[in-house]
């Protein structure tokens, strides 16, 4: 049984794009209404933490190199015979990342509107090495809402 965790835990509030010139992603720090950094909570949180997840390749993370979106070894690959092998991955992955959230439950670092729990089928574009996630993400909590990535390797 993972633990409850009443009171939610922060994090730094980050904003990830795509540099479709340099085929990078940019991650930027997002200020609070008066100026300071901004923090992030709850499901806000969690949308933040799984958007940061589809966005970086497994191995990217020195600290922890097993953490990662499995689709990034797919992309620019031959097309596969439909979308619904992509999205099988992302499922995989997906399964992973909840996975790993439970350690970080288990020490009450996570509270339950932070934690994924469910999400539903993604919407899936891709137009030649650019392949377009979007998610509908449920937390333990009950509560939804979107997060996505665009992926390029160009």
């Amino acid at each position: 049984m993972i633990p409850q965790v009443a009171t939610p835990t922060a994090d730094l509030g980050a904003s990830y794009t795509l540099d479709p010139i340099a085929g990078a992603v940019v991650v930027d720090l997002t200020p609070s209404a008066d100026g300071d950094l901004g923090v992030v909570t709850g499901i806000s949180r969690l949308a933040q933490d799984v958007t940061k997840f589809l966005y970086t390749p497994p191995g990217a993370d020195p600290f922890n190199p097993s953490y990662g979106n499995a689709l990034w070894a797919d992309i620019g690959q031959p097309l596969a015979a439909n979308l619904a092998d992509y999205g099988a991955t992302l499922d995989a992955s997906l399964a992973d990342f909840a996975a790993r959230q439970q350690a970080d439950a288990a020490a009450g670092l996570l509270a339950t509107d932070e934690q994924l729990d469910t999400w539903d089928p993604p919407s899936l574009s891709l137009s030649g090495a650019t392949l377009t996630i979007g998610l509908r993400i449920y937390a333990r909590s009950g509560e939804g809402t979107q997060a996505g990535a665009t992926l390029s390797t160009s």
